[in-house]
């Protein structure tokens, strides 16, 4: 929805009113699909309708006033904010910390049920110390606090952590609390006061009286201790590659109690009268109760048994998990008899790619990211036919890697997978076959619009350890290779015999479709993306740089985004070069943000279109489209992205008059209006404004204020022209004098 300004003669002033600063600028809007991967939930504890979803990286925390009819995005300041970890203050659960073990921004702090966050990171002064992947309160008051750091040191991307930080401060400030230079990967408090903290592959440690962290007994010295778990004397930890372990003595001793290559997380629901524990082992979803001293599998449709579970809360006979592969938040209200899913879930999608219908721009396939193995996933591709208001699943049980259109086809597409192969489909993914079959990793797929017959594919074969592109003259029921080595992505020149491929040793082009290639230039570059136009190539590459390269010259034309940093995707609007970059499953010395950037003019200027974007990873195969007069993208854990405003006015200054020092909303979720009360230091005019999400103005005021007086006026939920606005979220916008400004979200439940 296009962002507007509305120009307003209010008393003796020109107004020109802009939408709050968290949807200034640029403003993108997200149209789905619903799912993720939830790695943590948070119920408040008075009010069980309160819930809290915490996604993987950048995925950012979720929060539902109303059961999971309705989800707002807490983090939408805080771009790609994971919320690996939610903690509640304990005698205050509008207390609210979450951790980011990717090190963006380390630990955010809340004191009002999220509605806005501090970054907490003082004395947390490298990059190890910041990569946050546990906290425990160890006081009533919140102010005693422990972290873990890091979350693994040999992965790809590294994140080695530096062991365990102490705060007694409410986090304010942090002071190193042993174990430095480990990786630390979960810290849990006994019902005792035990501290116990689990590090990557040294097994678990616990803190003697406050001063000396020593070795317990019982875990494998060499097991990675991944979460930990503490419900009075109950202590279990999941140790991989071991199992689930089980103490009954608050950690004095272990013993192992269930065998699983791989656990990814673990909850008590209770210790009394039965102790009942829930683990995502590998496969599976198993539960343990002490009077049984066995784990059975707890999986009923619609929990799949054939995906992983990431993420599992339990308390007492409520369960709340989630799994990989995009999935949606499931719940069990009888400790795991049956489940359900909730009726609405967060859009947080990871998705690597899509494609735009040529003859129906409402019509829109986007490839649904998976659990990076060949079994254990869910449909590859995500469909809506009504531009983003709707979507389903279908295609290939896969981790997809892309979808593309075969030139001038709306019916014939072709999807390439991590470790499943390539798939064609003749009537829009309602059936497909196997044209690439086997532990194949198909990265790119390019078809000959001059004879839609000859197409090239790049893969990466696991089980034969080979790499190429490979080439079919017969829509894909054989291949050759003709070119050996990593492809990324590979373009064609319409109307012409010439393919580029962007490769991990620079560029190479043919001139015959595909037959023979030489190399183009480069080759101290990995490049990720490719695009044409009648100006020349151009080539982005996995350090940020862009090319134009031309018969005569090859010339860096890069923007002044910060570096290294991937450049996901090149596209042409006309004469307009749109980039997109992504910050996501880099090396963490990269920069961990992508962002969306044009340039009119071949690279001379560009311009920052980054604007409000959530989560600003321009993530995928070809992530970029235009749909109508619209751009949209497809991003790492904030699902589709549209931005339909590409002109963009520039907002003006405002004068008022006054200045508020206090704005407050009441109630808050309401279901028919909010009560606006606000309080002023000076006299004079002040402008206040309720817009939605998309920035489109809703209802505005002019109030009169005096010296420390305050004033309060009721909203009843209408717009301008008198009709009822739906469920939402809402935001209440205050200009005052000298453009200061105040603003807060109001939650409408219908």
């Amino acid at each position: 929805m296009n962002k507007q300004i509305v120009s307003l003669f209010l008393s003796a002033w020109l107004i020109v009113l802009m939408v709050p600063a968290s949807a200034a600028g640029w403003h993108w809007e997200q149209i789905g699909p619903q799912g993720g991967y939830f790695k943590d939930f948070a119920v408040h504890p008075q009010n069980s309708q309160v819930i809290y979803a915490g996604s993987d990286d950048s995925g950012g925390l979720w929060k539902t006033a109303d059961g999971g009819q309705f989800w707002e995005l807490m983090t939408a300041d805080w771009p790609d904010m994971t919320a690996w970890h939610i903690e509640l203050g304990p005698s205050d659960p509008d207390i609210v910390y979450l951790c980011d073990p990717y090190g963006r921004y380390g630990l955010l702090k809340s004191e009002n049920g999220g509605q806005s966050w501090q970054q907490i990171t003082d004395g947390l002064t490298s990059q190890a110390s910041r990569m946050v992947s546990g906290l425990v309160i160890a006081s009533s008051d919140s102010d005693s606090l422990y972290i873990s750091t890091g979350l693994n040191r040999y992965g790809d991307p590294p994140k080695p952590g530096d062991g365990v930080y102490a705060s007694v401060d409410g986090g304010q400030t942090w002071t190193p609390g042993g174990l430095q230079g480990n990786t630390a990967l979960c810290i849990c408090i006994c019902g005792n006061g035990s501290l116990l903290a689990g590090l990557e592959e040294q097994g678990l440690y616990r803190l003697e009286e406050g001063v000396t962290w020593t070795r317990v007994s019982g875990i494998p010295d060499d097991g990675s201790v991944w979460q930990l778990d503490c419900m009075d004397s109950v202590v279990v930890a999941a140790v991989n590659p071991y199992g689930v372990y089980l103490s009954l003595d608050y950690g004095a001793s272990f013993e192992l109690s269930y065998s699983s290559f791989y656990t990814a997380d673990l909850s008590i629901s209770r210790v009394s009268p039965d102790i009942e524990i829930y683990a995502c082992a590998f496969p599976g979803f198993v539960k343990y109760t002490a009077s049984s001293g066995e784990w059975v599998d707890v999986t009923s449709p619609p929990l799949p048994d054939d995906l992983m579970i990431m993420g599992v809360t339990a308390g007492e006979d409520k369960i709340y998990c989630g799994a990989f592969a995009n999935s949606p938040i499931y719940v069990s209200e009888n400790s795991g008899q049956s489940w359900s899913e909730l009726p609405s879930f967060p859009r947080s999608n990871y998705l690597c790619g899509l494609a735009v219908d040529p003859s129906d721009h409402d019509r829109i396939f986007a490839a649904n990211l998976g659990s990076y193995m060949s079994l254990l996933n869910s449909q590859a591709l995500s469909v809506t036919t009504d531009g983003g208001q709707t979507w389903t699943r279908t295609g290939p049980v896969a981790h997809g890697l892309f979808i593309h259109f075969s030139p001038g086809s709306s019916d014939t597409l072709y999807c390439g997978t991590f470790r499943n192969g390539a798939y064609r489909s003749e009537d829009g993914f309602s059936t497909w076959e196997a044209i690439r079959e086997g532990d194949k990793i198909v990265f790119d797929l390019a078809v000959d619009d001059n004879n839609p017959s000859v197409l090239l594919l790049s893969e990466w074969d696991i089980e034969q350890s080979t790499t190429g592109v490979y080439r079919s003259t017969d829509s894909g029921e054989s291949f050759e290779l003709v070119l050996p080595m990593v492809c990324s992505r590979l373009l064609h020149v319409t109307q012409s015999d010439v393919f580029f491929a962007a490769t991990t040793q620079g560029l190479y082009m043919s001139t015959d479709q595909g037959q023979s290639w030489s190399f183009g230039g480069l080759s101290a570059w990995n490049l990720m993306s490719l695009e044409w136009n009648n100006s020349g190539l151009y080539a982005g590459a996995e350090t940020g740089e862009i090319f134009r390269i031309t018969a005569t010259s090859q010339e860096d034309i890069s923007g002044n985004w910060e570096k290294p940093v991937n450049v996901a995707d090149l596209l042409f609007i006309e004469d307009v070069l749109y980039a997109g970059l992504n910050g996501a499953e880099v090396d963490t010395t990269f920069s961990m943000h992508g962002g969306v950037w044009r340039t009119p003019d071949s690279g001379d200027t560009w311009e920052d279109m980054t604007g409000d974007l959530s989560v600003d990873h321009i993530y995928g195969n070809s992530p970029m489209a235009l749909c109508e007069s619209a751009l949209i993208t497809t991003t790492y854990g904030g699902g589709v992205q549209r931005l339909s405003d590409l002109q963009h006015i520039e907002p003006q200054e405002i004068d008022t008059g006054s200045t508020v020092s206090e704005l407050t909303v009441s109630p808050n979720p309401s279901i028919n209006g909010f009560t606006f009360e606000l309080a002023s230091l000076n006299s004079g005019s002040i402008l206040v404004a309720v817009h939605d999400l998309s920035g489109r103005l809703l209802r505005q005021w002019v109030v009169e204020v005096v010296p420390g007086g305050t004033v309060d006026f009721f909203w009843d939920c209408r717009d301008m022209a008198g009709d009822a606005v739906p469920a939402g979220v809402y935001i209440c916008s205050v200009v005052s004098s000298g453009d200061q400004r105040r603003s807060c979200r109001m939650i409408l439940v219908r």
